[in-house]
């Protein structure tokens, strides 16, 4: 109910007036604001969810996770130089320097930062579970700056560390590591188009595969899915209808709902530059 996350934010911001951040006992608030700006979110409020993270930037300007939430929200808007900028300024605790990384290449990535490539290779040297999806976005990175060879062999390099005979085995303790896997198989064409679509067609064929073991729920692997296929379908195949093709996959994205997602917000964000392209020309 629309008026209840108002007043909750009313309640929250009277809360911080009385209670010192961090205090013991009590709930850490800026995950309390995270929580509420997601309401927002799943409204298709963005403007409302970001002017609330922006505020409570103000009170908790240490936590990583409203940064977080305040860099996904600013690409979502298309505003990706303040979202770099917003990573670029923070100052992360020891153990938060990969996840401040991550983003730093995220961002550097989708807005085709000449920064993006080495921010990537760095990051693909940590031992972070995200590793994946970021040689992905690199090989879409390189490849849409003539790197073709250089894209295929950071794919190729990876592929030879991964054993496809092991993923049935692997599929209920490692889940999401064999589903990574399998999408760095599909950019290779290792992986077919069916066996990673197939069972995403619908709840029914979902439950009635061996997706169903991943450990991430229906929505957040279309959600994935549609993402990685849309950076796929951007560069290869017929020149002519790449970008039909990536839109294409870039709405399938968006039709998830899945807006909790990075991948949701990266698929708008690629969305809008797509649209306003098409619009200059």
């Amino acid at each position: 109910v629309p008026e209840s996350v108002t007043r909750a934010e009313e309640l929250l911001t009277g809360l911080i007036k009385v209670v010192p951040p961090n205090s013991p006992g009590w709930v850490r608030l800026d995950l309390v604001y995270a929580s509420l700006a997601g309401v927002y979110d799943r409204q298709d409020k963005t403007e409302q969810a970001a002017a609330l993270i922006e505020n409570s930037r103000k009170e908790f300007p240490a936590s990583y996770e409203l940064l977080s939430k305040d860099f996904f929200l600013r690409l979502a808007q298309g505003r990706a130089d303040v979202a770099l900028r917003l990573v670029q300024e923070y100052r992360p605790r020891a153990e938060e320097a990969e996840a401040k990384l991550l983003l730093l290449a995220i961002g550097q990535l989708l807005a085709d930062d000449k920064r993006a490539e080495e921010s990537a290779r760095k990051f693909l040297r940590t031992r972070d579970a995200n590793r994946d999806y970021i040689r992905m976005m690199l090989y879409w990175y390189l490849r849409r700056h003539g790197k073709d060879r250089e894209a295929q062999r950071l794919l190729e390099e990876r592929w030879g560390a991964i054993n496809d005979l092991t993923w049935e085995r692997r599929l209920q303790s490692e889940g999401p590591t064999v589903w990574r896997e399998m999408l760095i198989g599909y950019y290779l064409g290792k992986v077919s188009r069916e066996d990673i679509f197939g069972p995403l067609e619908s709840l029914k064929r979902f439950e009635r595969s061996p997706l169903r073991q991943v450990g991430i729920p229906f929505a957040g692997l279309r959600c994935e899915a549609h993402f990685y296929d849309a950076l796929l379908q951007a560069v290869t195949g017929n020149a002519k209808d790449r970008v039909e093709r990536e839109l294409k996959s870039l709405e399938a994205v968006l039709s998830s709902h899945h807006v909790n997602y990075f991948e949701h917000k990266m698929a708008q964000y690629l969305r809008g530059g797509l649209r306003q392209d098409s619009t200059a020309h």
